[in-house]
């Protein structure tokens, strides 16, 4: 070996261990963060489980999804054992943890800003929208997660969150219920009971808006102003400013042969979002007839079903962080994109709208809503009004978070060095199906 080969080699090696050193430090840190979690989360249930005379006997806690998996927090699972000390008496309990994330530092405090949100939700909306329902006669929705207890802050006081804040609700696995592969998506059945679920999660608090305006105003509409975007920087530092991946968002729509001819609506999509970043992302309140309360990340992940001989008999909808009063459509035009199959897609898209439109109305009906000004033609006039905005999402969406490689978080703050030969081949069907959709049927203003 020459004097630069053995330089090269010299180099290479160290450049190995640099890396080596790096992933080992990454593992300690994570390891320590993870003791650490669960030390925090067994002490906050110790106290909140164990009284009235029960005391814990057994518990087992590990990590409850791979990295990537849940962006906006990290998810323990808790096995527990309580004993009543009068009786003797054994309950199992199978819980889960959600902790603000030690990974996402790019947002700032938003990782514990959303757990404020999602507390609200399961706290006073949730109990709210119940209660509507029982006063008419109708049955409760099933399709949510129970919660056990929950903190904002670690001295449990006031109303800032910080990022000890934990939800503790019951581990939905234990009885059944799972996360699809996000990558194959949900097949037409499977699509059609989480379509069923959304389209009364979002007709609920709709005619809770028209028929009980006050209560609508007192325990749903304070609670959307809890998400208000990007955190704000704090005094003296600059605004952080996101990357804008439009150019790889032209890429994909140019590999399809139609879309490569009617570029012009992806201009027109790209120029308004431009204007709602330099804006400052303000948040903006939709007064259509069709207002109500949207989760604004209805995708597969923030769905599980429940599988019995290989058929989905079950859903249930997770993830409440970023709700607010919105256009439904929104929800629904993100969770086909994102969630189903592009088969499913290809061949039934006007059927699974349809079919949503059809539910929704059905539960207004249930619930004595006049329902003339949500006919079919006015829903596919709001449809249109939110293409826009719910296209950016979804592109992204599916680009840098959805179709990401298994296994890895995403960085969102590093989305300018995707290449789109990086793009996961049905990512780029699913949006460049959408966006053929939008044009067709000339769904923009």
């Amino acid at each position: 070996m020459d004097e630069k080969e053995s330089v090269e080699s010299q180099t290479m090696d160290e450049k190995e261990n640099v890396e080596s050193q790096s992933l080992d430090e990454k593992k300690n840190v994570e390891s320590q963060s993870f003791d650490e979690k669960e030390r925090e989360v067994m002490e906050f249930l110790q106290k909140k489980l164990c009284s009235d005379g029960k005391e814990l006997t057994e518990s087992h806690v590990t990590n409850l999804t791979a990295p990537g998996e849940n962006y906006w927090s990290d998810m323990l699972k808790i096995d527990l054992v309580l004993r009543d000390i009068s009786t003797g008496n054994l309950e199992d309990l199978h819980l889960c943890a959600k902790c603000v994330t030690t990974h996402e530092d790019f947002m700032g405090d938003m990782t514990a800003r959303v757990f404020q949100t999602e507390i609200d939700f399961y706290k006073t909306v949730l109990p709210a929208m119940q209660s509507f329902l029982k006063k008419r006669g109708l049955q409760e929705l099933e399709f949510f997660p129970r919660v056990v207890c929950e903190r904002l802050n670690l001295q449990e006081t006031g109303d800032s969150p910080d990022s000890h804040a934990l939800l503790i609700l019951e581990n939905l696995k234990s009885k059944g219920y799972t996360n699809l592969d996000r990558h194959t998506g949900f097949d037409f059945d499977t699509a059609k009971l989480v379509l069923r679920d959304l389209a009364m999660f979002h007709a609920v608090p709709l005619a809770m808006r028209l028929l009980e305006p006050e209560e609508f105003r007192e325990k749903i509409a304070p609670r959307i102003e809890l998400w208000d975007g990007p955190p704000k920087p704090k005094d003296g530092e600059p605004q952080q400013k996101f990357p804008e991946p439009h150019g790889l968002f032209r890429q994909i729509l140019q590999q399809d042969v139609f879309c490569r001819s009617h570029m012009d609506v992806l201009e027109k999509f790209l120029q308004k979002d431009k204007k709602k970043f330099a804006d400052g992302h303000p948040p903006k309140q939709y007064e259509g007839v069709f207002a109500t309360l949207c989760h604004h990340d209805m995708w597969l992940n923030n769905t599980m079903q429940k599988l019995e001989d290989g058929k989905v008999v079950g859903n249930k909808l997770v993830d409440f962080q970023m709700y607010k009063v919105d256009n439904p459509i929104g929800d629904l035009l993100f969770l086909l994109t994102t969630s189903v199959d592009v088969p499913t897609l290809q061949n039934h898209f006007d059927y699974l709208l349809g079919y949503y439109h059809e539910v929704f109305v059905r539960t207004l009906e249930a619930l004595g809503v006049d329902v003339k000004p949500f006919a079919y033609d006015r829903f596919l006039v709001a449809l249109k009004e939110c293409t826009s905005e719910s296209f950016i999402q979804i592109i992204f969406m599916s680009v840098f978070i959805i179709f990401a490689k298994k296994g890895e978080k995403s960085n969102v703050m590093k989305m300018n060095d995707k290449l789109i030969a990086d793009v996961h081949p049905v990512a780029k069907a699913k949006v460049q199906f959408l966006y053929s959709e939008i044009v067709k049927r000339n769904w923009y203003d």
